[in-house]
């Protein structure tokens, strides 16, 4: 009767022990998929313990394939990934993941012959970004302006946190449709965070131009609300009045030498490229037939 019951008691040990296995293979790895730096950066796998329980030694099995050309049916192993797939906790570089989702799948088995599975997912996090960068957009030093572009992030995990630097002049370096109120000419740049920490590149959202009032000079006749003044070797004229119809252009020197003609209806104009000499007078003549004024300006 007492030999009944050891036995029974070493079986009931043995079965408690080996149904107590646990196999962990982590939890999911998120790659951040921004920067070159990153593309050497080794990744290891697993729990810590991945095996627990059961009955030593365990022995380690990491499985698992992904399509990557679905022309010529190409497909990648764990085992072309990680550097040793019978480790407890094996690595890889992760510039050799797919850019999709792959599945590492875990197999431990004890040294009684109980199995147990786990897997882990190994995730990319591309930030896909839809070109933003607007015109400059040309202000008075003292005015405001608000930030009217519309960024377009695509990403696995959203919703987006932005930055927009630098934060001179800024209402909110946080918010994409707040107000600028720069006192100098600035580009802005714009970055995005998702919701598992992942940064985007820094990308140009908008370029402000700061022009001094006092660089202006006074019309000599007709209308007084001509504006007319050089950025960045660019000749910017905005007649308001104008504004609901064409115009005739003209500049000249002091000597009556035309430097250039036209008629248009952009509201503001800006005209490059006009050969130009720096430390020279020129008169901009600006008429839509019923008004006129004239700018003097210096290059």
């Amino acid at each position: 009767m007492k030999l009944f019951f050891l036995l029974s008691g070493l079986i009931l040990l043995n079965y408690s022990t080996s149904a107590q296995l646990k196999v962990n293979a982590g939890n999911d790895t998120i790659l951040c998929c921004c920067t070159f730096n990153d593309e050497n950066e080794l990744i290891t796998l697993g729990g810590t313990p991945v095996a627990s329980g059961g009955i030593e030694p365990y022995t380690y099995t990491w499985s698992g394939k992904q399509l990557v050309d679905t022309l010529f049916n190409i497909w990648i192993y764990a085992s072309d990934i990680l550097d040793d797939s019978t480790q407890s906790n094996p690595s890889f570089i992760r510039a050799n993941t797919p850019e999709y989702w792959f599945t590492f799948h875990l197999k431990v088995e004890d040294a009684n012959s109980n199995i147990q599975y786990d897997s882990v997912n190994i995730i990319q996090s591309v930030f896909g970004i839809h070109p933003i960068y607007m015109l400059p957009d040309t202000i008075y030093r003292g005015d405001s302006v608000p930030l009217i572009g519309d960024p377009y992030f695509v990403n696995n995990f959203p919703p987006f946190e932005y930055t927009i630097s630098p934060s001179h002049g800024l209402s909110d370096t946080t918010d994409i449709y707040g107000w600028a109120k720069p006192d100098t000419s600035i580009t802005y740049y714009l970055q995005a965070v998702n919701s598992v920490g992942c940064i985007s590149p820094k990308i140009k959202y908008w370029h402000i131009e700061v022009v001094d009032t006092t660089t202006y000079s006074d019309n000599e006749v007709g209308n007084a609300d001509a504006q007319c003044y050089f950025s960045n070797g660019i000749l910017i004229i905005h007649v308001p009045s104008f504004k609901n119809s064409p115009f005739q252009l003209k500049v000249t020197t002091v000597d009556g030498r035309i430097i250039h003609s036209g008629k248009y209806n952009n509201h503001p104009l800006r005209l490059p490229d006009l050969g130009l000499k720096p430390g020279q007078l020129y008169l901009v003549s600006i008429t839509n037939g019923r008004k006129k004024s004239v700018c003097k300006l210096f290059y």
